[in-house]
């Protein structure tokens, strides 16, 4: 049996899987040299959740009971997060392609494909975090 935490944790990894893949799916349809990065959805959620640990949703007011009520407060956090995680995504894999480390069927599956995907996000966060502090 689940905890209620546990219970709403999964619910909430669930919601935000469905919002991720709708707007990757999105991002495609607008870039054309992005045509793959849907493939990418995982690790689109792996740094949602990072995201979500880095930057609670008490910095934005928002409370974890508002932001599990899949409401407004709920989309304005997600799009928050899902504009940085687009935007590093859309990076991360146009360097991969440019730099042949893997190709875009591959992607989902390279441990170093991965690690250049993660070291982007915390390099775009902290600069957000020292735009926001100036």
């Amino acid at each position: 049996m689940w905890s209620e935490q546990q219970f709403r944790e999964c619910l909430l990894a669930i919601h935000a899987y469905n919002r991720v893949s709708s707007e990757l799916h999105n991002l495609q349809d607008k870039n054309e040299d992005l045509k793959q990065v849907g493939r990418l959805r995982y690790y689109a959620l792996k740094l949602f959740k990072n995201y979500l640990e880095q930057v609670p949703p008490i910095t934005q007011g928002t409370s974890m009971e508002e932001l599990l009520s899949f409401g407004g407060k709920f989309e304005s956090y997600f799009e928050t997060a899902m504009n940085l995680i687009g935007e590093t995504l859309a990076q991360a894999y146009r360097d991969i392609l440019k730099e042949n480390v893997g190709t875009a069927f591959s992607l989902p599956r390279d441990a170093k494909v991965w690690e250049k995907v993660r070291t982007q996000f915390d390099r775009n966060l902290e600069l957000i975090r020292k735009v926001r502090l100036k």
